[in-house]
């Protein structure tokens, strides 16, 4: 099976039932962007693309966007229940705790958070705070770590010529 091939390189080829080889361009899945046939088109670039072709394409990428984000939003709550984990007692935060236990999913959170009374103490803000944002802050090439071990986990790379182009515009 062949998602695309066109003449730079961009070959999406699956071998009798392995898991797919992507070389993906490195604009495919961009987040403010909707996959639509002028997206393809940019990403496919100048050619005689049949409109059978473009749809199966613009169907991939949409499957593979979902698969990404639902990915990274279990990878961030994984993450923040980690996070809420290591807060300890002190003079500015209260550990996360829900009924008295250790947090086990991203739902204790949610859970611990309706709670008032967790709500009117200042540690327990303070708690939340750092998860949500303190952590994430402190540690700001997160999305990067993200993006490399889907990427991994996925079989999937970049385009070299692709990434090149694309970074080079950001400059």
């Amino acid at each position: 099976m062949e998602y695309w091939r066109n003449d730079d390189g961009y070959n999406w080829s699956n071998s009798k039932g392995a898991a797919p080889v992507v070389n993906l361009h490195y604009a495919a899945l961009q987040s403010d962007k909707p996959i639509d046939e002028m997206h393809v088109h940019q990403i496919l670039g100048v050619g005689n693309h049949s409109k059978e072709h473009v749809e199966t394409v613009i169907q991939n990428l949409k499957e593979w966007k979902q698969y990404v984000c639902g990915w990274g939003g279990t990878q961030i709550k994984m993450k923040m229940v980690e996070v809420a984990r290591r807060i300890k007692e002190s003079d500015f935060t209260a550990a996360i705790k829900f009924n008295g236990k250790e947090l086990s999913n991203f739902l204790d959170i949610k859970k611990w958070r309706r709670n008032p009374m967790v709500q009117k103490e200042e540690k327990n803000r303070n708690s939340m705070y750092y998860m949500v944002y303190g952590y994430w802050e402190e540690n700001q090439d997160w999305d990067q770590f993200l993006e490399k071990k889907n990427l991994e986990e996925s079989g999937w790379s970049y385009c070299a010529k692709s990434k090149k182009a694309v970074q080079g515009k950001c400059q």
